[in-house]
């Protein structure tokens, strides 16, 4: 906790780097990407096929998610799958997903109206009551550490945010003040805090302040916070300042790296929907090996 009460202070204030819509990521032009979106080959019914879709302006986009899902290694997630079975992995991971779902729906009730939502948490399975009530609590035991150290959520910008570019798409958890600093900040009932999480904040952050998002002020910083829904009081989170200057640095670097992601994900998908075209057009052999135009 000491660290977050550091890194939302700020003790140091940097030249901030500008975020437009030009530049993706240091090094990489936008242009470069807009010309794999584009491409003729990357037809709507592929886009509907593939995307786990936002929608920019009539056109599908994928959720952030879909693509750290896609181009991020996760074989322990195949080992765990392997290991459990099929029917049990979907269940494990189905309960897992509810949990989530629920402790995000209670989370928001909480820190909207100041009530526990007990219309919401009715509804949950027997089964995962106890998962959620435990991740819920340990959320007020985030808060209440929070408090103690003088810093509070002093205004809730928004809940549930969809936010799309013509590149991707995705849902903030919430946008809010904390001691006059705007965060974006992902709940989480995960089991540990991944790069994926903070590849996903900053994605987010660049579209906020890129332009894409109407009605939204500048955001200072991200944050992810994750409470445990198998032990009481445990609880862990992130938090980033782009005040301060090391920190403004990281934010920048997973900025870029997510650009790396998009464009290799963009590379992978229009030369895979190109290839189906390139099938078409030799399909017959003899042609081929007779040299016929």
């Amino acid at each position: 906790m000491n660290e977050i009460i550091k890194e939302i202070k700020g003790i140091e204030s940097p030249e901030l780097k500008d975020f437009t819509n030009e530049e993706l990521y240091p090094g990489m032009d936008i242009g470069e990407l807009s010309d794999i979106f584009l491409l003729d080959t990357i037809d709507e019914a592929y886009r509907a096929k593939h995307f786990d879709y936002y929608d920019y302006k009539g056109i599908g986009v994928p959720r952030v998610t879909h693509i750290l899902n896609q181009c991020t290694n996760k074989e322990f997630l195949i080992a765990w799958a392997a290991k459990l079975g099929k029917q049990k992995y979907f269940f494990e991971k189905n309960k897992a997903t509810t949990i989530g779902s629920r402790t995000h729906e209670l989370i928001e009730e909480y820190l909207t109206t100041g009530r526990f939502a007990e219309n919401i948490f009715y509804k949950i399975p027997p089964s995962m009551k106890k998962n959620v009530s435990i991740a819920f609590d340990n959320f007020k035991d985030w808060m209440d550490d929070m408090s103690n150290h003088g810093y509070f959520i002093s205004d809730i910008i928004a809940m549930e945010k969809p936010i799309t570019c013509p590149y991707f798409g995705g849902t903030i958890d919430c946008i809010c003040r904390i001691n006059g600093k705007v965060y974006i900040v992902d709940f989480k009932t995960s089991k540990k805090i991944s790069p994926e999480y903070l590849l996903q904040v900053c994605a987010y952050m660049w579209v906020c302040n890129s332009g894409y998002v109407e009605n939204i002020p500048r955001i200072d910083g991200v944050g992810i916070i994750r409470v445990d829904k198998e032990t009481k009081h445990k609880y862990e989170d992130m938090f980033l300042n782009y005040d301060v200057y090391w920190q403004a640095d990281i934010i920048n670097r997973y900025i870029s790296d997510f650009g790396i992601l998009l464009h290799s994900y963009y590379t992978i998908l229009s030369m895979e929907a190109e290839f189906s075209n390139i099938k078409k057009s030799v399909k017959n052999t003899y042609d081929v090996l007779e040299g016929k135009e």
